[in-house]
């Protein structure tokens, strides 16, 4: 099980209390296809299941949060891509903050990416249906954002400051759900032709062009940043980029998809468990593909950990 710990889940002591599916109505066809599949082998299992319905950005945090604090369900699966799961997450961890005994945390990935979908194993309709008949859990270390103002974004997977985050803020919804990765690909060139080299100011003074704190092993669907990060770690890894400008940026860019990313020279990654990064006002931090919040933030290994559905071999 390349080192993750499996547990068992109550799910299959509470056939009787639903799983409570959270879903965007507005993913399209072809998400609607593989959610049905999905569905299917629940069904054909015998197992009990509902769906709530997000009406706007944000209701995937409310309704989750709302359905672990009432405690009625056996699990809560949020169905969508990374930025639905993500809400949920934080959904589920604010109950769980303020003293609530979750249920357990599962996910149906509907995303372009579906980057801790792939973490654990289940970025199938199949093999995602078949994490949660399976009743099989992992308590996953998660990471945290927070601002001055106190406010808090929990990821699971990576977050970032500098380039990758202005593309995050720049990529046009419209075109990410017409074009999936293409989009990305688009706004990463758009960023590249317009990038103003910045410097970002860690805590303890060092500098770099851009930083990414990396929780789990995948990057942006299937690259890697850090391959040595993975989910039960009680750390994240810091790679920060020490070069700036459109010739290392094109560099950084080129490399990742060959796995030659982390062996720059001029990649720096360190364990940490905390780092407060300042930098240019109104500079955007993105955190498992979503824009969360502007600079300064710090990030630390959040104390709290989500139990959630994984593959018998999910990544470590």
């Amino acid at each position: 099980m390349d080192g993750s710990v499996l547990e068992a889940s109550p799910l299959s002591a509470t056939r009787n209390r639903p799983l409570r599916i959270i879903v965007n109505p507005t993913a399209g066809q072809a998400r609607g296809a593989r959610l049905k599949r999905s569905l299917d082998r629940l069904t054909a299992a015998g197992t009990q299941w509902d769906i709530v319905e997000t009406q706007a950005r944000g209701d995937a945090e409310a309704l989750a949060r709302a359905l672990a604090e009432a405690g009625e369900v056996g699990a809560i699966i949020a169905a969508g891509g990374d930025g639905t799961i993500n809400e949920a997450i934080n959904g589920v961890m604010a109950a769980q903050r303020h003293g609530a005994p979750v249920p357990p945390f599962g996910l149906l990935p509907l995303g372009t990416a579906n980057v801790l979908a792939g973490e654990l194993g289940i970025d199938t309709p199949e093999t995602a249906a078949a994490a949660l008949l399976s009743g099989q859990t992992r308590k996953i270390a998660l990471g945290l954002c927070e601002t001055p103002d106190g406010a808090r974004r929990y990821f699971s997977m990576m977050a970032g400051v500098g380039f990758d985050a202005h593309v995050v803020a720049g990529i046009d919804p419209a075109l990410k759900r017409r074009f999936g990765k293409g989009a990305y690909v688009w706004q990463t060139l758009k960023e590249w032709l317009a990038l103003k080299p910045a410097r970002y100011t860690l805590g303890d003074g060092r500098d770099a062009s851009s930083l990414i704190l990396a929780n789990g092993h995948f990057y942006a669907g299937r690259f890697t940043v850090a391959p040595e990060a993975n989910l039960d770690d009680p750390a994240l890894i810091a790679a920060r980029f020490t070069k700036g400008g459109r010739l290392a940026t094109a560099l950084y860019a080129a490399a990742l998809p060959f796995g030659l990313l982390p062996h720059l020279p001029s990649v720096k990654r360190e364990r940490i468990t905390h780092v407060s990064v300042n930098g240019p006002a109104g500079e955007p931090v993105q955190a498992d593909g979503d824009t969360i919040a502007t600079l300064p933030v710090t990030f630390t290994l959040a104390p709290e950990r989500l139990t959630i559905f994984a593959a018998p071999r999910a990544r470590a």
